[in-house]
This record gives C-alpha cells, sequence and structure tokens, in this order.
C-alpha cells in the first residue's frame, strides 16, 4: 500500500473489460504527431511498425527483429566486462569469466546473473531505449507516448531447481501485471536452441485468459497451461545472437532451463505510466562481489 496507484491497478488491470475501455479512451486522444513518427533505425533491420502491430494485436508476439552486429557485439563485450548479480541478489556479484568459480563457491542455488543499474552503464542499452523504430512500435500498440519501464540483461545457467526456484526466476508459465498495457523487447545475445534455454509463448492468451487464471494470478505447470489453450498456441522461440522477438506478456510465457550451455537476454520494457515499481537502482554500497579466493 506504500503506492495505492500501483496496488489498484494490479487489481484492476486482471480485468479484460477494463484493459479494453482504457485501450479505447486512449485510441481518442492517441496524437497525430506519434502516428507519423520515423522507425529508422541504426540497430535493427528494418521493418513496418503496422505490421507490427497488427500481428501484436492478434497474438500478442510477434518474432523475427535483428540486431545489428555492431549493437551484438557492443552488448556481448558489455556483458563480458561488467560484473552481473547471482539471481538479481545484490551481494552475489561476479564476472562471467568467472561464474562457474562462484557457483561452486556460493552456497546458494545460482541460476541466472542479472546486470543491475543497465541503464547507467551500458550505452547500448540506453541508445536502444531511445530507438526511433522501437518507440514508434510501442506507441502505436500503446496508443500513447511511450512511458520506459526498464531493461534488464540476464544470464541463464544450466543447472538443476526445485519448482519454487524455477518460479523465483520466471521458469514457470506465468503472465506480467505491469499496467493496463504493456510491451516487452526480447533479444537473444547469444545462440539459443531447445537445450539452452529458449524463451516459451502462448499466442493470444492476452484475449483468452480464463477467469481463474486472471483471479488466481501465480505459476502455472506445463500441464495446466497446454490443456487450457493447446499444444498449437505455444511459441517456442529459438535463434542466433541479434535474433529478437516483442511480446504484450499479459499472455502466459516463461523462461526455460538450460541445459547445454547458458543463455544471455536483453528485455526493454515500455508501458502507459511508470508506477516506478520496476526501474530502480541499487545503490553503489550495496553492491559486492562473491570472494572467490
Amino acid at each position: 500500500m506504500q503506492n495505492p496507484e500501483w496496488f489498484l491497478m494490479r487489481r484492476l488491470a486482471r480485468s479484460g473489460t477494463i484493459r479494453a475501455l482504457s485501450h479505447r479512451l486512449r485510441q481518442r486522444h492517441y496524437a497525430v504527431g506519434l502516428q507519423q513518427q520515423p522507425a529508422r533505425s541504426q540497430d535493427l533491420d528494418p521493418l513496418s511498425k503496422e505490421a507490427v502491430v497488427a500481428v501484436l494485436e492478434h497474438t500478442g508476439l510477434y518474432a523475427g527483429l535483428r540486431l545489428s552486429d555492431t549493437t551484438v557485439a557492443e552488448l556481448q563485450t558489455f556483458a563480458q566486462t561488467y560484473p552481473c548479480y547471482g539471481n538479481g541478489k545484490p551481494h552475489l556479484g561476479f564476472l562471467y569469466r568467472e561464474s562457474q568459480k562462484a557457483r561452486n563457491r556460493c552456497s546458494q542455488n545460482i541460476l541466472s546473473g542479472h546486470y543491475l543499474n543497465l541503464d547507467h552503464q551500458c550505452a547500448a542499452v540506453d541508445r536502444l531505449r531511445q530507438d526511433p523504430a522501437i518507440l514508434a512500435i510501442a506507441a502505436d500498440y500503446l496508443q500513447t507516448a511511450p512511458a520506459y519501464l526498464g531493461s534488464q540483461l540476464w544470464w541463464s545457467f544450466p543447472g538443476s531447481a526445485d519448482p519454487a526456484e524455477r518460479c523465483q526466476i520466471s521458469q514457470a508459465f506465468h503472465y506480467d501485471l505491469d499496467g493496463y498495457r504493456f510491451i516487452k523487447f526480447f533479444f537473444y545475445l547469444s545462440d539459443v536452441d531447445e537445450s539452452s534455454g529458449p524463451h516459451v509463448f502462448v499466442r493470444g492468451s492476452h484475449h483468452q485468459m480464463r477467469w481463474h487464471h486472471r483471479l488466481l494470478r501465480k505459476r502455472y505447470s506445463d500441464r495446466e497451461i497446454l490443456g487450457t489453450y493447446g499444444a498449437a498456441a505455444v511459441a517456442t522461440l529459438c535463434g542466433p545472437p541479434g535474433y529478437g522477438f516483442i511480446e504484450d506478456t499479459f499472455c502466459f510465457h516463461k523462461g526455460t532451463v538450460p541445459t547445454d550451455r547458458d543463455r544471455l537476454m536483453l528485455q526493454i520494457e515500455f508501458g502507459i505510466k511508470d508506477y516506478g515499481m520496476q526501474h530502480r537502482r541499487v545503490p553503489s554500497e550495496k553492491l559486492s562481489l562473491i570472494p572467490l579466493g
């Protein structure tokens, strides 16, 4: 209750009727200037925002973005240079090249390594969040000037995990509730196949979500989701470094556990309002590295 507006949104945004009403009201006031915003980019291959948004409206997923090789290399270099933090914990920092040593030394089961304070350190991420093509797509889908909600860059590591641990790092089916409407851009920065933790998405589930799933927001088993929405709706997304996709993550989705090699992934999120809950900076004095000796 420290943020009543956030609390209220998290209750009301589960309703399909309220979400649709909110979107129709924004459509009435959507600025012509935003609709004419150029969609040129130095980091992405050219794409039609109208075609992208049409697919997003129908399925909640657009796959097939492509980052330039230069931007991919810049992000990979950042990931090799700066410390990441085990399971996103500020006291579990380590350089990626020492990830196996850190995981062996730590008493906790480290399944992921997150780069904290990303916006303040990575020029490529700062450039992408202001990219004209990305902003144009976000604006058309949201029907308003997009509010930047934050970025995440993280490794997923192979390893055994119990169901509770997988839920904590989003490796079980769930949907996000970050606003009345929001959109996320994802990019693989490592080669991702079936054995290296591909992202999994349930097409159209933002329109077809069952009432009990709206009311009981939690992590769900594969059996529950596939039995409800059908295997044909499930997309497993694989691709080389630079492969990207756009999602309305009010749809069901999950990460999967890599079995053969680590996965590096970037996420950039926009919504209609920043409630101040996702985009937070961790004070430097709270960051520390795992002593590796």
